[in-house]
């Protein structure tokens, strides 16, 4: 792989690490491969307690690389990570990649004529991506279709399906830069990146589908203990009530989608509960107020829902009488 510019329009390739030296160089090896020549490399690894760093500089004096390494002191999420290497991005185009992930060697050189070839206003182009386990074996499947099932992809003005829920490999991804600049920066209060920023891009921008697969997921098996799984699972939970925290404020209140993101935020924010999120009393208050029309949501169960919390008992104690007094309640 050339860091400098040939034939063609730069691409920035990000390469996201945090704790993974025992697949990083896979991945950048992948990175290394890419046929298509115009490229320059920005590898951040947010604060990583293992070899990755060690790992990832022998890489790149290996290679005699001029590309870019910024590793944190301190741990800072993805979001905050990505916005840090697009402030250093200069490409036309941004192509991102986890170290657990890897390319296809020929990703680029098929990606970058598809999206010279398409309008400006193609925000993002993707395609499917090969599954592998955590010890490189290939798994049966696609990434698309263990996610949601489609007679065509998705391409064109793709927000009505992006709504239903996530199905894009980011690490699959070509992606126009002066796109992302122009809806601004990943959220960095969200604990993960990619669907937040498919819904604001697919909201005024196309999606273009590439049929070949271009990159290879690696499922990395969870072996966190109980507690830690937990706090993982409440950060996971309070991302989606920020993330549907915004779009009902731009949703009409007599649409079908801003029914579905309260409903949505109800289950979050009453997992937050459950789970002792400080942030619960907050969440489940604004599902109260976004509940008030809504005799069919289960208004008196949000209700109290939110005045439990208020009064910081604990979640047995909503549950319990969610179980009896709720249950012979009339909804209304």
């Amino acid at each position: 792989m050339s860091v400098a510019r040939s034939s063609g329009p730069l691409v920035s390739l990000i390469v996201l690490c945090y704790n993974h030296a025992r697949f990083a160089r896979q991945c950048l090896e992948s990175v290394g491969a890419q046929t298509y020549e115009a490229t320059e490399l920005i590898i951040m690894d947010d604060a990583s307690t293992d070899d990755s760093v060690r790992i990832i500089r022998e890489w790149i004096a290996e290679r005699g690389l001029r590309g870019r390494v910024i590793a944190h002191e301190k741990n800072v999420g993805v979001c905050a990570t990505l916005n840090e290497a697009l402030s250093h991005a200069t490409g036309k185009y941004v192509s991102m990649v986890s170290t657990d992930d890897v390319w296809e060697a020929d990703k680029l050189e098929r990606q970058v004529p598809l999206m010279e070839a398409a309008p400006d206003d193609v925000a993002v182009l993707y395609s499917d991506a090969w599954r592998m386990d955590e010890t490189g074996a290939p798994l049966p499947g696609l990434f698309i279709e263990a996610h949601r099932q489609f007679d065509t992809m998705p391409s064109g003005m793709i927000f009505p399906v992006m709504w239903e829920g996530n199905f894009i490999p980011a690490m699959s991804t070509l992606i126009r830069r002066s796109c992302l600049e122009a809806v601004g920066n990943y959220d960095e209060r969200l604990t993960y990146e990619d669907w937040d920023m498919w819904l604001r891009l697919s909201e005024v921008y196309s999606f273009l589908y590439s049929p070949f697969p271009s990159a290879t997921y690696r499922l990395v098996s969870n072996s966190l203990v109980h507690a830690q799984r937990d706090r993982d699972n409440a950060r996971s939970h309070y991302s989606a009530c920020l993330l549907y925290e915004k779009w009902l404020e731009k949703l009409r209140p007599d649409r079908i989608r801003y029914r579905m993101a309260v409903i949505r935020v109800s289950y979050h924010a009453e997992q937050l509960y459950r789970l002792g999120h400080p942030r619960a009393v907050d969440m489940l208050a604004l599902v109260r107020r976004h509940a008030r029309g809504f005799r069919k949501l289960g208004r008196p169960r949000a209700y109290l829902l939110a005045a439990c919390a208020a009064m910081h008992w604990p979640y047995r104690v909503f549950a319990a009488m969610d179980a009896t007094v709720l249950k012979r309640l009339p909804d209304g």
